[in-house]
């Protein structure tokens, strides 16, 4: 288990979950849920789909352009790795992150 730390006056100081974070994650989760950031597929366009794998998870972001030319995001999904796949070189676990459902 890693221990998660900030930096505050120059030195490492553990890192606290409080209210005031608690407040702004949910903010930001709200934000990420609504127009114009998430917007519904269009069936006639080209979809743009956004890979990223780590040691522990790997998740896929779907995009589309809009009339103006800007990617919205259409749909995320993300999920921890099992013990097997972990083991996975970098180059399969991006595989795996194209084919997983």
């Amino acid at each position: 288990m890693y221990e998660l730390m900030q930096i505050e006056n120059g030195k490492y100081v553990p890192f606290v979950w409080n209210e005031k974070r608690q407040k702004a994650f949910d903010e930001i989760k709200r934000r990420m849920t609504i127009a114009p950031i998430v917007a519904y597929p269009d069936f006639k366009k080209h979809f743009i789909l956004y890979t990223n794998v780590s040691r522990e998870g790997i998740e896929a972001i779907l995009h589309q352009k809009d009339d103006q030319g800007k990617e919205r995001i259409i749909a995320c999904a993300s999920r921890a790795l099992n013990q097997y796949e972990r083991n996975y070189p970098i180059t399969e676990k991006e595989c795996l992150t194209i084919v997983w459902e």
